[in-house]
């Protein structure tokens, strides 16, 4: 298995088992779209050492290359969970379809 596909298998376990709420969402922002289901999926989990700007910047940067890279699909979906805050958790779920890009913002008590 390539490394890419692995990290995408990875993202796609991540998001079934800490965020399923977000799977009926992505169900139902592209229920018009057979093909969502074969979407590329990119998560990026920032978590409360925001104070180490080398580790922004490699995020950012990380997230900004599979964008350029031509690694997804049509159809995509980015979720960011930003833990910053001791005390929510903040997700935004971006999905990419043709000719429109859907983006939700939530925000979650944290579990700690």
């Amino acid at each position: 298995m390539q490394e890419f596909e692995k990290t995408v298998c990875d993202h796609a376990k991540t998001v079934l088992k800490d965020y399923p709420f977000l799977v009926d969402e992505m169900k139902k922002l592209a229920k018009d779209h057979s093909d969502y289901l074969k979407s590329d999926l990119f998560w990026m989990d920032r978590k409360k050492d925001t104070k180490d700007k080398s580790l922004q910047r490699y995020r950012e940067e990380a997230l900004k290359k599979w964008m350029l890279k031509g690694n997804h699909s049509y159809f995509s979906v980015v979720i960011i969970s930003d833990m910053t805050d001791d005390r929510y958790e903040k997700i935004t779920l971006t999905i990419r379809l043709p000719k429109q890009v859907i983006t939700k913002h939530y925000k979650l008590l944290s579990k700690t």
